[in-house]
């Protein structure tokens, strides 16, 4: 069976590299599927869950990422983001408590906000929980 090569990295770290039979990036312009052979492309990677298919197991790994790009080709994706987290490095405390300082500074009950870094803010808490959630489902 065909399979990619994935590498999702961070400034800080590399959050997985591995094997995968499909992956699915939450790019820009909506959710984006790459499976083996894909056609090169570069596209923007927004805030989301990410998810891979690992090729040994058929296993699925979720993860949320925020803001970067996506690279493409020769059966490589290379995903570059300011973060990228997975599961088990979440904390629903620290989760809720991002989630309401946003909030707070979004309705403007904190003086001199810079108020696209509070939305990116809020939106990477709001992924962080849907991913907490979707575990716990699981």
């Amino acid at each position: 069976m065909a399979s990619l090569q994935l590498e999702i990295r961070t400034p800080e770290r590399t959050v997985y590299e591995g094997e995968a039979s499909s992956v699915q990036i939450p790019t820009s312009d909506g959710l984006m599927g790459v499976l083996p052979r894909h056609a090169p492309l570069l596209a923007d990677v927004g805030s989301g869950l990410l998810s891979v298919t690992e090729a040994a197991g058929g296993a699925v790994i979720e993860m949320a990422v925020h803001h970067g790009f996506v690279e493409v080709g020769d059966n490589q994706v290379r995903v570059v983001c300011e973060a990228g987290e997975r599961p088990d490095d979440l904390d629903a405390a620290r989760a809720d408590e991002a989630e309401q300082r946003a909030r707070e500074r979004l309705k403007g009950k904190v003086s001199d906000i810079d108020v696209p870094r509070a939305r990116a803010s809020l939106q990477r808490a709001i992924w962080r929980k849907k991913l907490m959630n979707r575990r716990a489902r699981s």
